[in-house]
């Protein structure tokens, strides 16, 4: 990504300044507030080979969000940002959480071509061992199921409590031991006050109840949960199941369309009814997609209800949106 940054900058479409401009004023959103990329140096864009400055979850953050930050900078015909997005076509899949067979072979060309255009535009530079790594997911797929269930973000994660720890000790004669000992402090902690390892599916914010017949297209509801219009329900202002958290206003896909994309939703409210999570959503019809943003293109449609079940937790996923150019345009979390 700084080699394409790089060439960018060289060419004049945009600054280093106004790339950190964006960068720090970029609407992230809710799904991604933890992973907000910091400023880039003018060091780290000329040192391809060196640190980026940023922890893995910055660096994929920033790489999904920048087509959006950048797309309206750079001309259409741009072969160092059709590499960025080569690069992203790869991603799609490789950090999906379901993969058909046949998108395991449409992977092995976007990474062939992916190289391929690498090669071509910095001729002077040969492939790293990352790249080589690549061509191996197809068949890792293949044999072991999706890539997401098997990365190391989680322990990456953890390392990062013993790497801050290291810089507030300052002990250099046995910092290993120092570290081990923390560790184990912090895990006889969480299992003592059981705080960490009580298992939480779900979690309901706060919120209010109303009389349901007071709800857009309460008879669908009241249908829905077979309740009786002047019953009360419970609207939350977030849940998290499984991890994963849901609020107001964010969208996810809930259907595909005739042409097999995706359809999207965003969220009216959040309806507890029970031990039922459901979501009361505007329909959003997807008319295309803008390969040079990477973003889906929708507008307004009708509202839907759209109950969130355990099966599904793996795909329905919170998304952000924004709005660019009178189109309201979407990108993808994975």
């Amino acid at each position: 990504m700084k080699l394409v940054i790089n060439a960018l900058i060289g060419k004049g479409f945009l600054t280093l300044d106004l790339l950190n401009a964006r960068i720090t004023s970029f609407n992230y959103g809710t799904p991604d507030k933890h992973n907000k990329p910091c400023a880039l140096t003018a060091h780290a864009i000329r040192n391809p080979d060196g640190a980026p400055g940023q922890n893995a979850g910055q660096m994929w953050c920033l790489m999904r969000h920048l087509p959006v930050m950048l797309g309206d900078l750079i001309p259409e015909d741009d072969e160092h940002w059709d590499l960025l997005l080569a690069l992203l076509d790869c991603m799609d899949l490789i950090f999906s959480p379901v993969v058909s067979s046949g998108d395991t072979k449409y992977l092995e060309q976007l990474i062939r071509d992916h190289h391929s255009l690498f090669l071509e535009l910095f001729a002077g530079r040969n492939l790293k061992p990352k790249h080589h790594f690549m061509t191996h997911y197809p068949s890792a797929i293949r044999l072991y199921g999706p890539l997401i269930h098997l990365w190391v973000m989680r322990f990456e994660a953890f390392h990062n409590f013993s790497r801050r720890l290291s810089h507030i000790v300052c002990n250099f004669q046995n910092i290993a031991k120092t570290l081990a000992y923390r560790n184990q402090m912090l895990l006889c902690y969480n299992i003592m006050c059981k705080s960490t390892y009580v298992e939480r599916s779900v979690e309901i914010g706060s919120g209010e109840s109303v009389i349901l017949a007071s709800l857009t297209n309460s008879a669908e509801i009241s249908q829905h949960f077979e309740m009786a219009l002047y019953d009360e329900v419970f609207i939350a202002r977030w849940c998290k199941v499984y991890g994963i958290e849901y609020r107001k206003h964010l969208m996810v896909v809930v259907d595909k369309t005739a042409e097999g994309g995706p359809a999207f939703g965003k969220i009216r409210h959040i309806l507890v009814h029970g031990e039922n999570i459901s979501f009361l959503c505007e329909l959003w019809h997807t008319f295309g997609f803008d390969k040079h943003m990477y973003q889906f293109m929708h507008f307004y449609f009708l509202f839907i209800l759209f109950r969130l079940q355990r099966n599904m937790m793996e795909t329905v996923l919170p998304l952000q949106k924004m709005i660019l150019q009178s189109l309201l345009m979407k990108f993808l979390k994975r």
